[in-house]
């Protein structure tokens, strides 16, 4: 059996299960505003989502412009996470749009930058406040 299920959301179902994660971490966890976390991109990005034993864990959403690619609203379920969860869903992404798009680039948390790097990400600018928490953007070739 395989515990680990990943994909893009299809359907209703797995689209609330990735707005219940994002309500969890972004507002619930971090105190973002219901506004942030549902900032009107959500009908034209692709989501996907990670299951572990059948229950939703994380999510990650991703927004195409030309030949670039923004991953946004990366997040896994704090009980969840550091446990390699978090690489398998970015490194989903990442072939999700392998031959769609020649950079990709994301807003990490400050705090999550040695994570990305590990994924591949390399950092592009300074560091900057985005929802009341330090950021940096990075960016991923192919």
């Amino acid at each position: 059996m395989n515990l680990i299920k990943i994909k893009i959301a299809k359907n209703p179902a797995e689209m609330r299960d990735a707005f219940y994660v994002r309500n969890c971490v972004f507002v619930n966890e971090q105190k973002n505003t219901i506004e942030e976390n549902l900032d009107g991109f959500d009908k034209d990005a692709i989501h996907t989502v990670i299951y572990f034993k059948g229950i939703i864990i994380g999510c990650l959403r991703i927004r195409f412009f030309g030949e670039k690619a923004e991953f946004e609203r990366v997040c896994i379920l704090k009980k969840y996470r550091n446990k390699g969860f978090g690489k398998i869903i970015v490194e989903f992404a990442l072939d999700c749009c392998k031959n769609k798009t020649k950079e990709i680039t994301l807003d990490a948390q400050y705090s999550a930058k040695k994570f990305y790097k590990k994924c591949g990400f390399i950092v592009r600018g300074k560091e900057f406040e985005k929802f009341g928490t330090p950021h940096i953007e990075m960016f991923h070739l192919y």
